[in-house]
């Protein structure tokens, strides 16, 4: 794939002179490493225990649909605090920064996730892996975000409250058949199959399809069987995802 390619010389260049960035906790070789990482196998990207699915569902978007700008956005925030993505301004506070990278999280997803959470947090900063409550990411937001990027067809249908019906599934069915990019913002309750049936109030995950959504089930029965594919949490699994049978 061209853009794979443009994107992976971009990271040799870097890595033929390499410097120490302005976070300075993080190894160039660590950022390097991560990205060709990421530009090979974009579903690399992990906010790990943090609440940055938000930022790292709209990165998993942005480094497979135009790695060669991932790349440049991760390199630009490493080396100068700063980047550009389309007309979105990617400047995270200094505090977050200089603050000591604890781990928890790989390197080259805290640079980029962590700054696409605190450029835009009105309330709080993005300072450790352990701000929980300073990383939600609203529905609002996120659409703010895509259409910096440049998508100029966005269809925001989610609720911060309460349920979806099934005929939102089909309509995101429908979309994604049409060559939109599909994101779901869903309880991790789905993620595990011995949790599908619990109630949720409110949803608190985002997660990216990546297949057709299968509905199961006669036409007059009330209740379907849906099956899905979706970027979450560093891979791309089928939802339900029988290996997860947490308790």
């Amino acid at each position: 794939m061209a853009g794979q390619e443009d994107a992976i010389r971009i990271v040799d260049e870097f890595d033929a002179a390499p410097r120490l960035g302005v976070w300075t906790n993080i190894s160039p070789a660590d950022a390097i490493r991560g990205l060709r990482e990421r530009v090979r196998s974009p579903s690399l990207i992990n906010q790990g225990g943090s609440m940055l699915c938000g930022p790292a569902a709209f990165a998993f978007d942005l480094a497979k649909s135009d790695p060669v700008n991932y790349v440049r956005a991760v390199i630009n925030l490493y080396t100068g605090g700063t980047a550009v993505i389309g007309t979105f301004l990617l400047q995270p506070a200094k505090d977050l920064i200089f603050n000591r990278f604890a781990g928890g999280i790989q390197a080259v997803d805290w640079i980029m996730l962590a700054s696409l959470r605190d450029s835009t947090n009105w309330f709080f900063d993005v300072e450790s892996v352990d701000d929980m409550l300073s990383a939600p990411t609203l529905p609002l937001t996120m659409a703010t975000w895509l259409q910096r990027v440049g998508y100029t067809q966005i269809v925001n249908k989610t609720n911060v409250w309460f349920t979806k019906d099934l005929q939102n599934l089909r309509e995101a069915n429908d979309l994604r058949s049409k060559g939109y990019r599909i994101f779901l913002f869903i309880h991790c309750n789905m993620l595990y199959a011995n949790k599908r049936s619990t109630p949720s109030i409110a949803p608190n995950h985002w997660v990216m399809l990546q297949s057709h959504i299968n509905i199961a089930g006669l036409p007059l029965e009330s209740l379907k069987t849906v099956s899905l594919e979706v970027y979450s949490w560093g891979e791309t699994a089928p939802l339900p995802d029988t290996r997860n049978n947490e308790s």
